[in-house]
């Protein structure tokens, strides 16, 4: 059986944008799309999938000459398959960290004056960091930020304000590169 694959005439009306080809194209290579979806994570759904597909379709058009057309569906295949083991990868889905905030809002979470969602974004980057230090940095902060000064911080964690101070400016560190 001849195993058939994109024609020239398409791959050119891919890489112009049109939307039929699209669906001409994941009819085409169905088995394949669907082939890698097998082995899929519990967390992607079918519909997920098919878009990533779509998107990895359109990449590929873009990469390829109009006279390159025979090399298409390998590096398709490729694609997709790589796209597929990505996503499967603890690493790249280490973004997934929950935030408990309690019973506050969002209005009571950003400041009154000049609020916008970059500040909300901001305070839960900085939670993460927060709940990532250690907890003598942490008990430092969360001391600072009661409105304690340097040196009643000092009094009540029994060191030295030189330490208090070299906690704070780690702990600043730590938010500053998130």
């Amino acid at each position: 059986m001849k195993k058939t694959g994109i024609t020239q005439s398409q791959l050119v009306r891919l890489q112009h944008g049109e939307n039929e080809v699209l669906l001409e194209l994941t009819k085409l290579y169905r088995p394949l799309i669907w082939g890698c979806f097998r082995g899929h994570p519990f967390d992607i759904t079918a519909e997920d999938w098919q878009q990533e597909t779509m998107i990895l379709l359109l990449q590929t058009g873009r990469n390829l000459a109009a006279d390159e057309y025979r090399a298409f569906t390998s590096y398709f295949q490729k694609a997709c398959w790589r796209r597929m083991q990505r996503l499967k990868s603890p690493k790249n889905n280490c973004m997934e960290q929950t935030v408990y905030l309690g019973d506050l809002s969002i209005e009571a979470i950003l400041p009154k004056q000049g609020a916008t969602l970059r500040h909300l974004e901001l305070y839960v980057v900085n939670q993460i960091t927060l709940d990532q230090t250690i907890k003598p940095l942490r008990a430092t902060y969360d001391l600072m930020r009661l409105g304690y000064l340097q040196t009643e911080i000092a009094q009540i964690l029994r060191c030295s304000t030189s330490k208090i101070r070299l906690d704070l400016g780690k702990v600043r560190k730590q938010l500053e590169h998130g």
